[in-house]
């Protein structure tokens, strides 16, 4: 957890700051490990061994420590920390320079996310914390318009459905901002109509989207997965789903009004 790594770093940091003497010896491993030296879980050792021991606070096998000191440090960071096997951490961190630099670093991406928000770096978290809760309320008065704009749409191309194969059919060109908008005006489609099949197809941000839904009195014979994928054909996609709701997408926009206008000639084929 973050409070655990913040503990590692300040035990660390304790002990660089306590600038303990730092001595190696070569010993044999069965006395290095009877001192009570650690040796790294997996590594092998030859019978003579490289003890490195810092003050009375450390004692490991290491073949590669090049200080006199802990202070020489200077400042111990992590950085990172990530798993590498079941149970086992890999901690990662920066010293001395490396770690002053990045302390740097943070402090520069703080102020410029203080100037982005132009107010005083001890109330800058007060006023994002505004600035989010106001966001919030927006975005659920923009998801509310749009759920008013959704109903008025599906009401309109209702009146507009066509019977194919004594089935009431809606195809239509649906202005949203996304896919996920798509699909929720699909869902809608779905409760108003007991019986029958709707095509929504639409231009979100560049790309076509696709929709198809089948009441479930008609999923059997009309699978949505396999409407949407003849109708994203023709846009220069494809797509499936479950038989009663299936989403699909597409490279070319200037098809769409092609795909709506095929769409009585799909399902007359079923």
């Amino acid at each position: 957890s973050a409070e655990e790594l913040r503990l590692a770093e300040k035990i660390v940091n304790t002990q660089i700051r306590n600038c303990l003497g730092v001595k190696t010896e070569i010993k044999s491993l069965e006395e290095a490990r009877s001192a009570g030296a650690t040796a790294l879980f997996g590594e092998k050792y030859s019978d003579e061994v490289r003890v490195v021991s810092i003050g009375n606070y450390s004692m490991e096998l290491c073949g590669g420590t090049h200080l006199n000191y802990t202070g020489e440090i200077g400042l111990f960071k992590i950085t990172s920390e990530s798993s590498i096997a079941a149970g086992i951490r890999r901690i990662e961190a920066i010293t001395g320079e490396k770690a002053e630099d990045f302390v740097y670093l943070l402090e520069d991406e703080l102020e410029e996310f203080v100037e982005i928000l132009n107010a005083p770096r001890k109330s800058a978290k007060e006023k994002l914390h505004k600035l989010l809760d106001e966001n919030k309320k927006l975005q659920q008065e923009l998801d509310k318009f749009q759920n008013q704009n959704a109903g008025a749409q599906i009401n309109k191309i209702l009146s507009k459905a066509k019977t194919i194969n004594g089935i009431q059919v809606i195809a239509a060109n649906m202005e949203i901002s996304d896919s996920k908008a798509l699909r929720a005006m699909a869902d809608k489609l779905k409760e108003k109509i007991s019986s029958g099949i709707g095509v929504l197809v639409a231009d979100a941000g560049g790309k076509v989207s696709v929709v198809t839904v089948v009441s479930n009195d008609l999923k059997k014979k009309y699978p949505a997965g396999k409407i949407v994928n003849e109708v994203a054909q023709i846009v220069g996609g494809r797509g499936g789903g479950r038989p009663d709701m299936a989403m699909a997408g597409g490279k070319d926009i200037s098809k769409i009004p092609d795909a709506i206008a095929a769409v009585p000639e799909i399902i007359g084929k079923f």
